[in-house]
C-alpha cells in the first residue's frame, strides 16, 4: 500500500474517511440486531413457578405459570423497589412521573435567566 500503514495520502488516490471511501458495515447493523434480539425476548413467555395452597386439600401445591419477560422484568423491579433500592425507586418514578426538572441558566451579555426546562 502506498504510503504505509496509516500513511495514507490524498496524492494515493484514497483520501481516508471521504464520502467516497467509508469502512463497511460501521456497526450499525449490529445494533439493529441486538434491538431485534431485545424485542423478541421481551415477547416470549419465562415459566414463573408459583407455590400456594389447594383449597381443596389444604395442600401447598406448585405450579407453573407463563408470563410473558416484560411482566417478569417490570415485577422484579417493583420487588427491588419495594425492599428499599433508591434505584429501582428511582427508575419507576422517572418511567411513571418523567424526570425532574432540573434550573438552566443563560447568559446572554448582560443578564442571567434562571429558567426551568
Amino acid at each position: 500500500m502506498p504510503g504505509g500503514y496509516q500513511k495514507i495520502r490524498p496524492a494515493d488516490g484514497r483520501a481516508p474517511f471521504t464520502k467516497e471511501n467509508q469502512p463497511p458495515n460501521r456497526g450499525r447493523k449490529s445494533t439493529k440486531i441486538l434491538t431485534d434480539l431485545l424485542t423478541k425476548q421481551l415477547k416470549s413467555k419465562k415459566d414463573i413457578m408459583v407455590t400456594g395452597i389447594d383449597p381443596l386439600t389444604d395442600k401447598q401445591i406448585t405450579i407453573r405459570v407463563p408470563m410473558p419477560t416484560r411482566e417478569v422484568i417490570i415485577g422484579a423491579l417493583l420487588r427491588q423497589a419495594a425492599k428499599g433500592n433508591l434505584m429501582a425507586i428511582k427508575e419507576i418514578f422517572d418511567r411513571t412521573e418523567g424526570k425532574a426538572m432540573q434550573p438552566v441558566e443563560i447568559e446572554d451579555g448582560l443578564h442571567i435567566h434562571v429558567t426551568r426546562i
